[in-house]
């Protein structure tokens, strides 16, 4: 536990603003104190480049590579008491304090700062550009900040993204940032818009690792919206997102920022999306995110493109349909009311019809065949399947066959006959069998053959 002590200089002094901080003897969690008694912040501010140098009284704080970047007093002073106390206050520590502090509307040291970027645009330096990055994130001083720009005067524009542009993704991610970074945004024209894009797609890592944040996904969505008019942008963004596209469809936060390009891109600004979805669809299809965001890609692909994603999700189907996720990605053909790849679907089906009859999942797949446009294929198949006792018997085929009893009286009175008597032949098997006796019932009985939940 460090002390912020009441007996030091101006922390602050360039350009003719001196700032003193007020006097106060208020112990700061997370610090430790120097030799001198000054607080010294373990470890720096890596977020913003700042280590504390090995003798606080000497330097305060430095670069990684040595040299002087913040004054001692900014670093200590400055950092360390508008932080702490904001979260004293937050966390309602300061009322078993022995002194009570009331902070400021804002540090005024931070407010002067953004005057001086926005309105001077005076040229930055190291402890500008620092001073600018907690500008931002600071409540007050961004407030002030997103003030200035909205008249959208191409000049504090400018100088606002010289200012915070090489840590947009930083403030993209940050509670208080992410709003004053879309504000900015928003006042960019076209070409300010292409020095933003150049920016962030030389970054495609962190580009991606944004998309896949609670906040930083808004910002993106924010900057591919203004960028829509002007292709070139959209093309250059598509490029950054293409590499990462697949793991943003299985994210929580990446998928919604797929889904929102689905809704409000064209066909073609979206190419990116599907040519990763079909590189990448057994993977995706067998997510529990993914198989979503696929479903929503297939119902968003047109013409030649959504020919060849229901073919892959086709010929994968035996697979597919025995997965927990990747089956509903299978089932959704049957939602589009397109009789040409149902049909196709049905003959990849009958291949492994024992398979798919005996597993939990493939089960299901194989009920909605029996009801579509190719359902009579597997309906014949499964009159004259060989194993049909071990299906009926199964705890997950008997459901198989009730359906198919189910459908095939009024669908397909013949094959329906036949399926009967296929079945009554093991009357005795079945009777007795623990899953069997239910298919029994329904061909001794004459019920209705009622589907129930497996």
């Amino acid at each position: 536990m460090g002390y912020l002590l009441t007996s030091q200089p101006s922390i602050f002094s360039r350009g003719g603003i001196n700032f003193t901080p007020p006097r106060l003897e208020l112990p700061v969690p997370g610090l430790s104190s120097s030799r001198s008694g000054y607080p010294k912040l373990p470890g720096g501010c890596p977020e913003l480049g700042l280590i504390t140098s090995p003798d606080p009284d000497e330097g305060g704080c430095a670069s990684p590579h040595g040299e002087a970047v913040v004054s001692p007093g900014f670093a200590r002073h400055f950092v360390a008491l508008w932080r702490a106390i904001e979260e004293e206050k937050n966390h309602e520590h300061l009322a078993s304090s022995s002194s009570t502090v009331s902070s400021p509307e804002a540090p005024p040291i931070l407010v002067e700062v953004v005057d001086r970027i926005v309105l001077g645009g005076e040229p930055l330096d190291q402890n500008l550009r620092w001073a600018a990055c907690l500008a931002a994130m600071d409540p007050h001083a961004s407030k002030h900040w997103k003030r200035l720009l909205e008249c959208k005067d191409k000049c504090r524009v400018n100088n606002s993204l010289r200012a915070i542009l090489s840590v947009v993704f930083r403030l993209a991610v940050d509670e208080v940032g992410h709003h004053l970074i879309r504000k900015l945004i928003s006042a960019c024209d076209e070409t300010n818009l292409h020095v933003v894009v150049t920016e962030v797609v030389a970054h495609q890592k962190q580009l991606l690792e944004t998309a896949k944040n609670a906040l930083g996904v808004k910002w993106v969505q924010h900057l591919l919206q203004l960028a829509k008019p002007w292709p070139s942008l959209i093309r250059t963004l598509s490029f950054a997102l293409f590499g990462g596209a697949a793991d943003l469809m299985m994210d929580k936060y990446g998928s919604r920022l797929i889904k929102e390009c689905l809704s409000r891109l064209s066909f073609e600004q979206n190419k990116f999306i599907y040519v990763a979805a079909l590189a990448n669809l057994r993977t995706v299809a067998k997510n529990e995110l993914g198989c979503i965001t696929l479903m929503k890609i297939v119902d968003h692909a047109l013409g030649a493109t959504k020919h060849e994603l229901l073919a892959e999700i086709i010929s994968h189907s035996t697979c597919l349909s025995q997965d927990l996720y990747g089956n509903y990605v299978v089932q959704h053909i049957f939602d589009l009311g397109e009789e040409k790849y149902e049909e196709r679907l049905c003959w990849e089906v009958r291949s492994h019809l024992l398979q798919l009859c005996t597993q939990k999942n493939g089960s299901h797949v194989v009920e909605k065949c029996l009801a579509s446009a190719g359902g009579r294929l597997l309906l014949e198949d499964l009159v004259s399947h060989k194993k049909l006792l071990q299906i009926a018997q199964d705890s997950y085929g008997n459901y198989v066959v009730n359906a198919a009893l189910r459908l095939s009286k009024t669908a397909a009175p013949l094959l329906h006959q036949r399926l009967v008597e296929a079945l009554r032949v093991h009357s005795q098997s079945l009777k007795h069998h623990p899953h069997g006796r239910h298919v029994y019932k329904n061909v001794a009985e004459g019920a209705d053959y009622r589907s129930t939940s497996k």
